[in-house]
């Protein structure tokens, strides 16, 4: 199955088919994966790359290719990848510059997918589970609260109820400090570019939520593929990661005790924000999701307290956004979004909007 940022991109010309041919085979040969490699060998010499990459440190670089070694490619060149046909389980694309995501995203499964055993990977789901069902037995309530980084976040921090309310929240919010003096504040994090990328504000990101989860801790909730990220790199206590896989088999309970199933929507809110909240609550606040104007070219804009820096991440993970329609992703992502509160407002939710949006339909339900 390919990945839903392929319906995001902004050409379809022929060299970028024979790429997400490439790519479709690769990710799969990455989610497929069976082995836990312990060698790397770097098809193109570059061993540099190495210190950006997560990997355990006891995973050697070798410099004679063996059949059991995971192979790395810093630059792609097709007659390489055509020499290696039959190895082609073995390599992964850490090319910047190859297609979309391809290379943040096999970035951030290689610790999860390729170094670790069917058991650990096992051992992180089970741990994730049981950390997700004591977050339920903590923070279930009639009313929960989810904000987005927009530019009316603060006002949203405002508006929500003050009773001691659960905030759900993600990205960049990590650095609004008046925000995270609540006590029951939930993390949510996944992107493979802003939050596990090498970008110096990815590096940002990073070093603030290490820095906020020392002074007091809080639940985190991000891909399954980054618990060992989170556990062993950030050095996070792993009661508090919760790991969560996106596919039709991955089922979790909402807050009736009915199953529902993850599903990758390559947004955060509507792939685990809104999902968590439904476990938690039937009625649902929403704040600082104000949509994007019609003369924004990035994503969308962010309040002065959650800004980030878009140029930082282009410079290293420069495929990430040129290969990217970035109204085609929002088009998208707003649909998405509608259909998940319709399907729940016909299941007994009840959605609070609280700031303006350019999202009409939230506009529709505002409580403002």
């Amino acid at each position: 199955m390919l990945p839903i940022s392929i319906s995001q991109i902004n050409s379809f010309k022929p060299a970028k088919l024979i790429k997400i041919f490439i790519w479709a085979i690769l990710r799969k040969f990455q989610f497929n994966n069976k082995k836990k490699y312990e060698t790397v060998f770097f098809l193109d010499r570059n061993i540099s790359s190495i210190e950006n990459l997560y990997i355990p440190s006891d995973v050697k670089v070798i410099n004679k290719l063996t059949k059991s070694s995971l192979i790395f490619i810093n630059e792609v060149k097709f007659s390489l990848i055509l020499k290696h046909f039959f190895q082609l389980p073995n390599l992964r694309i850490i090319d910047k510059n190859f297609f979309l995501t391809s290379e943040a995203s096999t970035r951030m499964r290689l610790w999860f997918y390729d170094f670790s055993s069917i058991n650990e990977r096992n051992d992180y789901k089970k741990t994730s589970l049981s950390n997700l069902r004591r977050l339920i037995s903590q923070y279930k309530k009639s009313e929960i609260c989810i904000l987005g980084t927009g530019p009316s976040f603060n006002k949203a921090i405002k508006s929500f109820p003050n009773n001691d309310e659960v905030i759900i929240t993600c990205n960049s919010s990590i650095y609004e400090d008046l925000l995270w003096k609540n006590e029951n504040i939930i993390l949510c994090f996944a992107d493979p570019v802003y939050h596990f990328g090498t970008s110096e504000e990815a590096l940002k990101f990073k070093k603030e939520v290490i820095n906020k989860f020392s002074k007091k801790n809080f639940f985190i909730i991000c891909p399954i593929e980054c618990f060992p990220i989170l556990k062993y790199v950030w050095k996070i206590d792993e009661r508090f990661i919760i790991g969560l896989e996106t596919n039709s088999t991955s089922t979790y309970k909402d807050s009736d005790g009915k199953y529902i199933a993850m599903k990758k929507t390559s947004n955060v809110l509507t792939e685990f924000m809104l999902p968590v909240a439904t476990m938690l609550g039937k009625n649902i606040y929403l704040g600082g999701f104000d949509g994007r104007d019609k003369d924004e070219l990035n994503f969308w804009k962010y309040s002065t307290s959650t800004n980030q820096d878009i140029d930082s991440h282009k410079v290293t993970h420069t495929s990430f956004f040129e290969d990217r329609d970035m109204g085609k992703y929002y088009s998208k992502h707003v649909k998405i979004f509608e259909k998940q509160i319709t399907s729940l407002e016909k299941k007994g939710f009840n959605f609070i909007n609280l700031t303006k949006s350019n999202i009409d339909f939230l506009n529709l339900r505002n409580g403002i």
